[in-house]
């Protein structure tokens, strides 16, 4: 199991909340 530091979750996380929920409504007005 490689060893995950503070720095690469903090950036998941950004990833999770940031860019993801930007991503969603975006998909979902496309596809309608």
């Amino acid at each position: 199991m490689p060893h995950i530091n503070l720095r690469q979750l903090f950036f998941v996380v950004l990833y999770i909340f940031e860019i993801y929920p930007k991503c969603v409504p975006f998909t979902f007005i496309n596809s309608i």
